[in-house]
């Protein structure tokens, strides 16, 4: 009896991995362009004030930000490079379930294209984003941009911008703030 529900659980477990092979026959990414959108619309349906600081050498201004322009920004820092179905097709993705945290996190790198690196930081719970997270390098003659950029869903978009010109380094951050705690 016991050789017989081992056999019967041996061909089981054969059955169902060959059909789940069969059947992941396209990687099937998280659609970040998708969210992004989302972020987007939220800003444009509420008509939210996005306050934007710009903080450079040590000088500090703010200033209102009209939404058409912050979405030009996104989709230069972000959209562009994300929105196609097959954006992220020559990425390697990461899964790593942080328990302490409480949050899923997906990484996605490619050390070839533009952006390579992306985190979504995603609530195991509710399933929604929490945050994403890039890095995008443009190399231009003899200068190297780096921009960390973090956006947090409902709240900001931080940019950290490094400006690498023949060794010497300048550094700024943008911080662009709007707010969706009212509709908690």
């Amino acid at each position: 009896m016991m050789i017989k529900s081992i056999f019967t659980l041996i061909v089981v477990m054969s059955l169902f991995l060959s059909c789940k092979s069969n059947l992941k026959s396209k990687e099937q990414y998280y659609p970040i362009g998708l969210f992004i959108e989302q972020e987007l619309a939220l800003i444009d349906s509420f008509h939210l004030t996005i306050k934007r600081y710009d903080l450079y050498n040590m000088d500090s201004v703010s200033s209102i930000m009209k939404t058409t322009s912050f979405r030009e920004l996104v989709n230069e820092l972000l959209l562009n490079n994300l929105s196609a179905p097959n954006a992220l097709d020559k990425y390697k993705e990461t899964t790593i379930n942080d328990l302490k945290l409480d949050f899923i996190t997906l990484s996605y790198v490619n050390t070839e294209k533009d952006i390579n690196k992306i985190e979504l930081h995603i609530d195991p719970l509710s399933e929604k984003v929490k945050s994403l997270y890039a890095e995008k390098i443009e190399k231009k003659n003899d200068s190297i941009i780096t921009k960390k950029i973090l956006l947090t869903s409902g709240s900001q978009l931080l940019v950290n911008t490094i400006i690498n010109i023949n060794n010497k380094v300048e550094k700024r951050t943008e911080r662009y703030n709007w707010s969706l705690n009212y509709l908690k």
